[in-house]
């Protein structure tokens, strides 16, 4: 047995996997959260090929040992390696050699099934012909090929999870991380899930790395480390912890149980308990030569005490734990030989992939994670249609209310020269830019509260990729929100030609990228969704407001002109403007309404959304 004083078990030889490389090293591993100290300082190795279990009881830290090794969450201390890569300095390598099937849930439930399985294959890059085999494969194993289509939403909590088991294993990872896997499930469901893993295990040389509160699961691992507030305290084979912790359990029913336990204690010097039936239990180190030894007691002494029944249960020895009627596989034995040859040469394949990865590879890998991001954030909002009306109607009201309310009021603008709806017309269509962007952005708080951020953050994809992938997601369906305004403009007066409409929607575009990139930026250390929407209410309508899409900027007082000039929002209105009304306007009255020309104002708005980038990204970057 292991001693874990220090924290630093030594790797020894125990079983079949003992010659296994170690594909996963753990050195003095440690996390704090404030005074907390929820992992500390624990180290121990797992060799490549190995069910390796990970027990203890809740809160003692199992989940944050798991998140440190999938580059979920940063070490405070120790350093630790997955597949050869160290999970703080080369994270992005780390991720392409994992899996992991997270004990929270992490769907995406305004998708369904068959586009949550693809929306993870990009994310994995598993290969188009390879796609629609596995995703029959995974389906079927989890008993939900009939429900591909469905809405996530629609499904039950052990539908969900089962979903959530095939998506962990449609990538074929190295490792695999199982968080409490199969909670919930009915024993049929975790057979064919286990059966698939073990299939999975001797074709690719898989490692599993598995938490689990079933102890029919447990005692599938060739060894288990248990860890309890923060730090292991024991690491061995199922069978040598079982035996260390407890011997054979013998139970006993006799005519006369009062007698038999005091014969129990005179000859073998026993304290049994009273089981619930009445029964009598006794633990002793060899239950099955204990028997014959207890049965000849009881009929000594010229006072023969008879035997109703006796039943052995050994928790430390007996046949393959975990055998096909237990619903998990067993240890290898005989396999071990075999499975280590493709291990080592899955490896090989898998290096060499990574190692591939640069130059050319690295960016069509970065441009295909950009695109996914992508994707998803279209595709989610195409499918949510009250959304599109939702994120119109502002803009709508505005433009018809105020214009017709707040005409009278500026009537004297221009002498007359322009219907008052002109002059808000740009503002509306910065306004459903603004609006919407900002929205696409809240979409990462609300993935990180229902979950979903970790399937994203845990994926073989650069930050730079994620945040990149979300701005041309927001920006995408923000002018795709502005072009159904633009629809609008001759209803009010507006005349555009087409190039004018190409340059609006060049500028709607770029105005949806900054507000996507600063909503980032906000959205990267919120929370929850209370405390998003509480930042924004406090700046975004001033930030509108004060952009000179109600009123023009020109006379108003000195404080606002210049909290105008640091307003973002200021530089899209101002070219929407110009190039909106550029037919429809009088030539002075334009430039009595504008401030700056075009080009400053896109030079601006440019660099402001790379300033609002470049710290998002790095705050993204540390998600944790």
């Amino acid at each position: 047995m292991e001693q874990m004083e220090t924290g630093k078990p030594e790797v020894f030889s125990d079983n079949g996997a003992a010659g296994g490389l170690p594909v996963i090293e753990v050195r003095e591993l440690t996390r704090r959260f404030g005074l907390v100290t929820a992992v500390d300082a624990v180290s121990f190795d797992v060799r490549e090929g190995e069910i390796f279990g990970f027990l203890g009881p809740n809160g003692a830290g199992k989940t944050t040992t798991i998140n440190m090794l999938c580059t979920l969450l940063r070490p405070t201390a120790g350093r630790a390696t997955v597949n050869g890569h160290d999970v703080t300095i080369e994270p992005h390598a780390v991720r392409q050699s994992i899996g992991l099937i997270f004990q929270d849930p992490a769907l995406d439930e305004r998708l369904t099934a068959y586009e949550n399985l693809r929306f993870h294959a990009m994310l994995y890059d598993v290969p188009p012909d390879a796609f629609e085999r596995r995703v029959r494969e995974v389906l079927q194993m989890v008993d939900l090929a009939d429900k591909a289509r469905a809405i996530v939403r629609n499904f039950s909590g052990g539908m969900k999870r089962r979903l959530e088991i095939a998506r962990g294993l449609l990538h074929h990872p190295k490792v695999l991380f199982l968080d409490e896997p199969t909670i919930g499930l009915d024993p049929q469901t975790r057979r064919h899930i286990w059966e698939y893993i073990t299939a999975l295990r001797k074709q690719q040389g898989l490692t599993i790395f598995l938490t689990t509160h079933y102890m029919e699961e447990a005692e599938i691992c060739e060894r288990i480390a248990i860890i309890d507030h923060g730090r292991i305290v024991a690491l061995d084979t199922p069978d040598e912890l079982k035996r260390l912790v407890g011997g054979d359990v013998v139970t006993v029913r006799t005519g006369n149980n009062a007698a038999a336990a005091e014969r129990l204690k005179s000859a073998f010097g026993l304290e049994p308990r009273l089981g619930p039936g009445g029964e009598l239990i006794v633990e002793v180190d060899r239950g099955d030569r204990f028997i014959p030894q207890m049965v000849t007691a009881f009929n000594g002494d010229g006072a023969a005490l008879s035997v109703h029944s006796v039943s052995l249960r050994q928790p430390g020895r007996g046949g393959e734990p975990g055998g096909p009627d237990a619903g998990a596989p067993g240890h290898v034995g005989a396999e071990v030989g075999e499975r280590r040859a493709k291990g080592e040469d899955a490896r090989r394949r898998h290096d060499a992939v990574v190692e591939g990865c640069g130059g050319v590879n690295s960016f069509r890998r970065e441009l295909k994670g950009i695109y996914t991001i992508w994707y998803r954030d279209v595709l989610r909002f195409l499918r949510d249609r009250s959304r599109i009306v939702a994120s119109l109607g502002q803009p709508l009201l505005f433009l018809f209310v105020f214009g017709s309310g707040l005409a009278p009021a500026m009537s004297n603008l221009g002498q007359g020269a322009f219907n008052f709806k002109q002059f808000l017309f740009p503002g509306i269509l910065s306004m459903a830019v603004l609006f919407t962007a900002i929205f696409s952005a809240v979409s990462i708080v609300w993935d990180r509260e229902f979950g979903f951020l970790k399937e994203v953050m845990v994926a073989p994809v650069s930050r730079l990729a994620v945040a990149l992938g979300k701005v041309a997601g927001g920006s995408t369906v923000a002018m795709f929100q502005g072009l159904i305004v633009l629809v609008l403009a001759p209803f009010i007066g507006v005349r555009l030609s087409w190039d004018q409409v190409l340059i609006l929607m060049l500028l709607m575009l770029l105005l949806a990228a900054v507000m996507t990139a600063f909503g980032i930026l906000i959205a990267a250390r919120q929370r929850s969704m209370e405390g998003f929407q509480m930042v924004m209410q406090f700046l975004l309508m001033p930030m509108f407001f004060l952009s000179g899409a109600f009123f023009p900027l020109r006379g108003v007082p000195l404080w606002m002109e210049w909290l105008s000039r640091i307003d973002p929002v200021t530089y899209g209105v101002d070219p929407l403007r110009q190039v909106a009304l550029g037919k429809s306007l009088p030539e002075f009255v334009l430039k009595a309404i504008s401030l700056h020309p075009v080009a400053v104002d896109v030079a601006v708005l440019a660099a402001l959304g790379l300033a609002f980038l470049v710290p998002a990204v790095w705050l993204f970057g540390r998600q944790e």
